[in-house]
């Protein structure tokens, strides 16, 4: 039986296509609807956000943000050499900085990909390869065009069945920052505590001592505090190891557009010494897992009264005391995290220059590129980074 052909619409923005459509789509996933509309009305610098949808018909049965932005060849330089990186930029700008055109977000770290629940997998690499087609299409016309061509944050669970179609249409891929998983089948934080090496448990309990002065507040809002959290998430992201331009970059108004689209699914949690604000966690709750989305603290006394490790326990009591399995705990600070029990979710971009001979050049330097060799925690690690074997989702991620 013949399929019904497939078409993509580009669209300025999710909110283009009724709520309901995109719902059925990511279902119980926080980074859905209400979220990218949050992002989208808070761009970073430097970015601007559409969408594409998928139909057969009239039936939306793929969804996806979109970016426009500018990729930086010399990315890799950006914090070991910043001076060759600055005169790079300021004297060969156009060609060390390319357009893209991407699928995915600055604002997640896994392609927000949605997929009608009802798809099998030759009926999801069916939509992929439509999307790919007219992203590739649209890339080429005037006016919107970009040299670039790619899928941001592609999880391996994911790339098990998105591999083939990308690859079929010339597309590489690059690994990019892991994703830090921590599983929690425990009663109790007793019980987490005691699955730690005997080192970590020690130190873990020396730096909650340390932070026995520090007030925890989870909340809902953050009215009032709006200007405070953009200095500390800026400061943490100074505080980085690495530099990973634009795309880790965070507009002042997007923490209060997000709560204000998700009141029943984002909280923020606040760590005050008396009346100062020394951190927070802006953490997105589902029915299995908790999403810690960024941290900001304020140096050096947040690191002097043990924040971060407070932090860390309270995401890992809140989620027992929800009865959440899963804490995912984000990008970076691998060493940590791994420490305490966290293992890794790799995660690729897959990208082409629209132009074959270009494309044929970044095939053959894309090692040069691969972001996970930019971390410094992921060189420590090595060979004994603990990754994850990648698996299929079946609820339409």
């Amino acid at each position: 039986m013949p399929h019904t052909p497939l078409t993509t619409r580009f669209l300025p923005t999710v909110a283009a296509i009724d709520r309901s459509e995109w719902d059925r789509l990511y279902g119980t996933f926080a980074e859905g609807f209400d979220y990218h509309v949050a992002c989208h009305a808070s761009p970073p610098d430097g970015v601007r956000f559409s969408a594409a949808a998928v139909v057969e018909g009239e039936r939306l049965v793929a969804g996806v943000p979109l970016l426009h932005a500018e990729f930086r060849l010399d990315m890799p330089l950006q914090g070991r050499f910043p001076k060759v990186s600055g005169w790079l930029d300021r004297y060969l700008h156009s060609y060390v900085c390319w357009p893209v055109l991407a699928a995915g977000s600055p604002y997640t770290d896994e392609l927000g990909l949605g997929l009608d629940p009802a798809l099998d997998i030759p009926a999801r690499q069916r939509a992929l390869q439509q999307l790919t087609e007219d992203m590739l299409a649209r890339a080429r016309q005037a006016g919107t065009g970009a040299d670039i061509i790619a899928f941001k944050d592609v999880t391996d669970a994911q790339a098990t069945w998105a591999d083939p179609v990308l690859r079929s249409l010339g597309f590489s891929r690059i690994a990019t920052l892991p994703v830090a998983i921590l599983p929690l089948p425990f009663r109790s934080e007793a019980e987490y505590i005691a699955s730690l090496s005997s080192k970590q448990r020690r130190n873990l309990r020396r730096k909650l001592k340390e932070a026995q002065g520090v007030r925890v507040e989870v909340r809902q809002s953050i009215l009032g505090l709006e200007q405070q959290i953009a200095e500390l998430r800026e400061a943490t992201r100074q505080q980085a190891g690495a530099d990973y331009g634009d795309f880790e970059q965070v507009a002042p108004a997007y923490f209060a557009n997000v709560m204000n689209n998700m009141p029943d699914t984002a909280r923020f949690l606040l760590y005050w010494l008396d009346d100062e604000l020394i951190g927070f966690a802006l953490v997105f709750l589902e029915p299995r897992r908790m999403i810690a989305q960024y941290v900001g603290l304020r140096y050096p006394a947040a690191s002097e009264h043990g924040v971060y490790f407070l932090n860390w326990m309270t995401m890992v009591r809140l989620c027992i005391e929800m009865n959440v399995g899963e804490l995912r705990a984000g990008q970076t600070t691998y060493v940590t995290k791994c420490r305490l029990g966290c293992t890794l979710e790799r995660s690729w971009i897959y990208f082409r220059h629209r132009l074959p001979a270009y494309n044929f050049m970044c095939k053959a330097l894309k090692s040069l590129f691969a972001i996970d060799r930019i971390d410094p925690d992921l060189k420590a690690l090595g060979k004994d980074a603990p990754y994850i074997k990648p698996h299929v989702r079946t609820d339409g991620a």
